[in-house]
């Protein structure tokens, strides 16, 4: 029973004149106290193993937080539209280190991380120009840059 409905038959006990429903009331009030002891147990146990495995979340979170990360911020069809965007997004933002990877035949504008927390803020100042801009781990989008004239070539995804 739940404390809402053991309050009311509490409230109307001593009206009840049958042994036998007297008796079935009484068993319910006893389950219902097991039933609250195993969830307060269970719920105790939950907690135990939230606060055991907090510092394996914290591992797992810092590990897939690790860099170095891209903001991309767009793709062009041309080298020249690409060094554009760089130096409107130097000149909008004060972000000095975007630069050009030539990648699937786009020239996408970047801007380099090593911290994810850090490429985060980056993304969300470039928003206010390029709402579709994102995050990438750098070795899983691009796993190897090759230096070009004015930009680098990812040579494998």
């Amino acid at each position: 029973m739940n404390d809402s409905l053991l309050e009311v038959v509490s409230a109307f006990r001593s009206e009840i004149e049958d042994p036998e429903l007297e008796a079935r009331i009484g068993a319910a009030e006893r389950a219902s106290e097991r039933f609250a002891g195993a969830a307060e147990a269970t719920q105790a146990t939950v907690r135990t193993t939230i606060a055991a495995n907090a510092p394996l979340v914290a591992g797992v979170r810092a590990s897939s937080e690790r860099g170095p990360w891209f903001v991309v911020a767009g793709g062009d069809p041309t080298l020249a539209a690409a060094q554009d965007e760089v130096a409107i997004i130097e000149r909008l933002f004060g972000i000095a280190n975007a630069r050009i990877i030539l990648r699937q035949g786009s020239y996408r504008t970047v801007v380099p991380s090593s911290d994810y927390e850090q490429a985060q803020q980056i993304r969300e100042r470039l928003e206010e120009r390029r709402p579709d801009a994102y995050l990438v781990r750098q070795n899983t989008w691009c796993g190897e840059l090759e230096s070009r004239d004015g930009f680098a070539e990812c040579t494998q995804i």
